[in-house]
């Protein structure tokens, strides 16, 4: 209908005049001016303004929705490309322009007391790369710092960096992360950023609670161009094999940085762990360190600590819920809160042995544990419930079924953590599943896929 206008226009209009109005006086501090035209409305600004004002030449060509997206988007560039944001915007492309191509990912904060994989990550992309890209997750107003090669800023940033500069950037995408929704890894692509999906868990509501976004994404895979698909266990590989083939997906497990964890005995101050040192003076200890969570098999625990009371068992972690107040008390039983990740090898070293109690199912066999490779860096001998796969295969770890079968193979763990050949062999297999050779991989991988 010729006659009748479309009241969006009018929208588009008001949309104009209430962002881009820009009053001459205004503007007469820009040295170098240029006057554009929008739906007939002309505007004096500088250059750099104008160059995103200019998109909006096409807008009301588009349909109403995508228009809408198109206006919001245009919008929040120019929000990002004025002030502070502005000038970090462009401290951070004048470092990935030095570069090929970076690596990238929004994770933990940095400063968490877990050292998580893409802290560990984002370590050796850092070292062997000469960069990497960190977004904190929960930090909506992060501030632009560098620690030595890693650059930390608003996550945000990734959908206003310009097309050259996102072409560069490998974007690694867990499986667990919130700010990976469908809407955002489409933005993301379309601004040309390229995205490496990483199943690193189980899709179970023991591990994230609201994860609506996270598996309408995984449903979704095929909608977005991915350029690789990673997952750190057999199990989620074969997941992703097959949908995507084996072409397209890697087995990326996770690792261990030995030199963080170095053997012998170190002092501890903790007064409370010294009691333990003091009560185990002719008592092995069994240790556990990590999350106090639902997915542990707090049944079994109990069992083994009735069973086995010539043991001390410690378990230091953070109470992820409310699971271990099914720890029952008893005299050879220590629970300590989470201990940063750097203090972590003082607590271990004192362990005759280490144990992975995962309740049978569906997370356990899905879980490739970083604890596993750290314990074997300091050349611990390991217990495994039997459905931790991705846990078989190594001497010196033990696998059991069952409470009964647990305790016979504490005792032989305890007795081979005494055997010189096989604390070798532990550190062997640490050293063969280190984070620097994780990354390699992935590294080599894309490489091959930049060649074509």
């Amino acid at each position: 209908m010729a006659g009748i206008k479309d009241k969006s226009d009018d929208y588009e209009l008001n949309f104009c005049e209430k962002i881009f109005s820009v009053k001459n006086q205004k503007c007469a501090k820009y040295k170098i001016k240029k006057k554009i035209t929008i739906m007939g409305i002309s505007f004096l600004v500088s250059f750099n303004k104008a160059k995103f004002l200019s998109k909006l030449l096409t807008v009301h060509i588009l349909n109403r929705e995508t228009r809408k997206l198109k206006r919001k988007e245009i919008y929040e560039d120019l929000k990002y490309r004025t002030g502070k944001r502005k000038k970090e915007i462009e401290f951070i492309e004048a470092q990935v322009k030095k570069f090929d191509y970076v690596y990238a990912i929004v994770g933990l904060a940095w400063n968490s007391p877990l050292h998580q994989r893409p802290h560990q990550r984002a370590k050796c992309f850092a070292k062997e790369n000469g960069i990497f890209l960190y977004a904190e997750r929960n930090k909506e107003k992060t501030s632009l710092k560098t620690d030595g090669n890693i650059i930390f800023f608003n996550k945000e940033y990734f959908f206003h960096f310009s097309p050259k500069i996102s072409e560069k950037i490998y974007l690694i995408v867990p499986n667990v992360e919130k700010f990976f929704s469908l809407e955002n890894c489409k933005r993301l692509r379309n601004r040309g950023i390229n995205l490496i999906y990483d199943y690193i868990d189980d899709f179970s509501e023991l591990i994230t609670s609201d994860n609506k976004l996270q598996i309408e994404m995984f449903e979704n895979l095929n909608q977005i161009d991915f350029c690789l698909f990673c997952a750190t266990a057999k199990s989620l590989y074969n997941q992703l094999v097959t949908r995507f083939g084996k072409d397209m997906v890697i087995l990326n497990p996770n690792g261990v940085n030995v030199n963080d964890f170095r053997t012998g005995v170190q002092e501890i101050t903790d007064s409370d762990f010294n009691i333990v040192i003091e009560h185990s003076k002719d008592k092995p200890i069994v240790g556990y360190y990590g999350a106090l969570a639902e997915w542990l098999d707090w049944e079994m625990i109990n069992e083994i600590h009735k069973k086995r009371p010539q043991y001390n068992f410690v378990y230091i972690g953070k109470r992820y819920d409310s699971s271990s107040d099914k720890l029952i008390p008893a005299d050879n039983v220590f629970l300590f809160k989470q201990k940063p990740y750097s203090e972590l090898y003082k607590y271990v070293n004192f362990f005759d042995c280490c144990i992975i109690p995962f309740k049978d199912g569906d997370i356990a066999k899905a879980t490739n544990p970083i604890k596993l490779y750290e314990y074997m860096s300091m050349k611990k001998t390991v217990v495994c419930t039997k459905d931790l796969l991705e846990c078989y295969g190594y001497d010196g770890v033990l696998i059991a079924d069952g409470s009964d079968d647990f305790v016979q193979k504490l005792d032989e763990a305890i007795v081979l953590g005494r055997d010189e050949n096989i604390k070798n062999k532990l550190y062997s297999a640490a050293l063969d599943n280190t984070w620097t050779k994780r990354v390699l991989d992935l590294d080599k991988k894309i490489r091959e896929i930049r060649k074509g």
